[in-house]
């Protein structure tokens, strides 16, 4: 029995050891990480992880775990074989008088046991408090009626589309934000990391919370890519609660929700979807097939389609420049068709850790993750100009958007969080540019906002709780402001859980 006792102790211990190291892996790694995101992404059913997060885990996280571990293990029989046939005595003056305790060779080495068990348990729940577990627990006790006062559901809506309706490509580009500009174009960087983009910028329509190039501020729910994907394609952020995460009830995929992709279904759109990496990486497959019944084309189907060989696997999948050549061919295959398309595709290159630099992108800069960036904006000039020669770009709204902000920790300094935007751009928009400028908006306004670039005139300018940015119409956050908004999403939603999680 006393084995056994052992056994699980030490168990217990590599695990209090693991859990340690893997958040302040995550804090070094990511960038301003919550607990309800971890939550999302540590369950198995619900991810698939690069290589390169992996490699970075297994060396930043487990092998120092392990360390860890054995150091402890050592500290043990150490304190053993030194306190073995001893008896300790500890002496403290105080005020001029002497207090000794005297302890018995067990307790002594009980004692000390017991101070390494103390400072591990403390590290332990410091550890947690770092990644808001506790904020999380009593937000769970907590309930709000803000998603409910505020929703507006998109299927009670009068949508009324032009009579030519208008071609969709929705490019979310990882990781990108306007914050990546130099500081006088409204960026947070001395040099600007962006500058095709910043062409584009200029001459097309850009949303900022700025006179200068801006974009959307990053609320809670709304801060890895799945849940960007969401908010910005449904209106909503997506909170997943612990209990609800398993295969059976996921496969649903926010059943309530009533997406871009379920409109533009109703109106008749061929739709697809684009991947360099596993569309399984939090479930994107089977929320952009049950709303929109896209068609989908990842890493799977590029190695079946011989893009690229069986064993061809670097960063997440494939490159960005593989996936814009594939995005060319798709493309052109929807516009041969008679009806019109929603073509939607999601850039790997500027994921964190530290980016992916392709052979071909040349290297201005220091770091690893500012030449990502750079690669990433002459890439997507490239597509865009192809585009532009295609026989249905008259027809066609082209939309560039970050689908969150980079969790490259130390690549901005802590307190320019609240400064840094998500970028987004609209190309070939079917109404002018109004009241782009010094808007307060997050990535959920992008839903009815595109939309109205795609000409589509919105009974009443909201949908779900996105608000189209050009009817200059108050967002939630430039109603309620940032706080309310992020204290009010991470309390438990009774109408959430019933109307969208069904």
């Amino acid at each position: 029995m006393k084995k056994v006792k052992n056994i699980f102790k030490y168990i217990l211990i590599f695990l209090m050891c693991l859990i340690v190291c893997s958040i302040e892996w995550a804090f070094k790694v990511y960038d301003n990480v919550v607990f309800e995101e971890a939550l999302f992404h540590l369950n198995p059913k619900l991810t698939e992880s690069g290589t390169g997060i992996l490699l970075n885990y297994f060396f930043g996280a487990l092998i120092p775990a392990i360390l860890l571990f054995i150091i402890i293990l050592l500290l043990f029989r150490m304190i053993f074989n030194f306190l073995h046939g001893y008896n300790l005595v500890l002496k403290i003056k105080l005020n001029g008088k002497k207090f000794i305790f005297k302890f018995a060779e067990n307790k002594s080495i009980t004692f000390f046991m017991r101070l390494i068990y103390l400072v591990l348990m403390f590290t332990f729940v410091y550890s947690l408090y770092k990644i808001e577990l506790f904020s999380y627990l009593i937000n769970q006790t907590k309930k709000s009626t803000f998603i409910e006062e505020n929703y507006v559901d998109p299927k009670k809506v009068k949508l009324e589309f032009p009579q030519t309706k208008r071609n969709l490509i929705y490019i979310f580009v990882e990781s990108y934000e306007s914050s990546y500009f130099s500081t006088d174009l409204g960026g947070l960087k001395e040099y600007n990391l962006m500058s095709e983009m910043s062409e584009f910028t200029k001459n097309n329509i850009n949303f900022s919370n700025t006179n200068k190039f801006g974009g959307a501020i990053q609320i809670y729910g709304l801060s890895w890519t799945t849940a960007g994907m969401v908010a910005q394609t449904a209106g909503i952020p997506l909170r997943i609660p612990a209990g609800i995460s398993n295969e059976t009830k996921f496969n649903k995929y926010l059943p309530g929700a009533y997406s871009i992709g379920d409109i533009l279904k109703k109106e008749g759109y061929n739709q697809e979807l684009l991947l360099g990496s596993k569309s399984g990486f939090g479930n994107r497959n089977i929320y952009f097939k049950a709303h929109g019944n896209y068609k989908v084309y990842d890493y799977n189907t590029a190695i079946k389609n011989k893009k690229i060989a069986k064993d061809y696997y670097t960063n997440w999948g494939f490159e960005d420049s593989i996936l814009f050549d594939i995005a060319k061919e798709e493309i052109t295959k929807l516009s041969k068709e008679d009806e019109p398309f929603n073509f939607v595709t999601l850039t790997t290159a500027t994921h964190f850790p530290d980016g992916y630099v392709e052979d071909s992108c040349m290297e201005k800069y220091e770091d690893s993750y500012s030449n990502s960036i750079d690669c990433s904006s002459s890439q997507i000039k490239e597509f865009i100009e192809w585009i532009k020669k295609q026989d249905f770009y008259d027809d066609t709204t082209i939309v560039i958007s970050g689908d969150h902000l980079t969790m490259q920790a130390d690549f901005f300094d802590d307190n320019q969080f609240d400064k840094r935007t998500i970028y987004n751009l609209f190309i070939n928009s079917a109404i002018s540019e109004e009241n782009s400028r010094v808007r307060y908006f997050t990535t959920m306004d992008m839903y009815p906002t595109t939309l109205a670039a795609m000409g589509v005139k919105i009974d009443g300018d909201r949908l779900a709780l996105g608000v189209n940015l050009f009817s200059g119409k108050q967002t939630i956050i430039e109603k309620f402001g940032r706080n309310m908004v992020d204290q009010e999403f991470s309390k438990v939603s009774k109408f959430y859980n019933a109307k969208i999680l069904n």
